[in-house]
């Protein structure tokens, strides 16, 4: 699904900018709601440099844009949790 993927990507950019570190899962629950507008939620897991998992849930809105073929997409990740 392309809103999963576009979500993913800005998911991935936000944890290495913030964290340092690749996103190691990405969990992805689309919903449509609405004409081109789809509701992401689902949970990121990074991995800390021993080694040790955390995870976060967050909840995004993707919004695809006819005019320029792209999605946009607004994302709110909340706090991490050792797992």
């Amino acid at each position: 699904d392309r809103a999963a993927d576009a979500v993913k990507t800005q998911l991935q950019a936000y944890v290495l900018w913030n964290y340092g570190t690749i996103a190691r899962n990405i969990t992805t629950y689309v919903k449509e709601i609405g004409d081109n507008k789809f509701q992401v939620t689902g949970k990121v897991t990074i991995q800390d440099d021993y080694g040790d998992p955390y995870t976060g849930k967050y909840d995004a809105t993707a919004i695809y844009k006819d005019d320029t073929g792209e999605f946009e997409v607004d994302y709110e990740v909340g706090k991490f949790y050792k797992d």
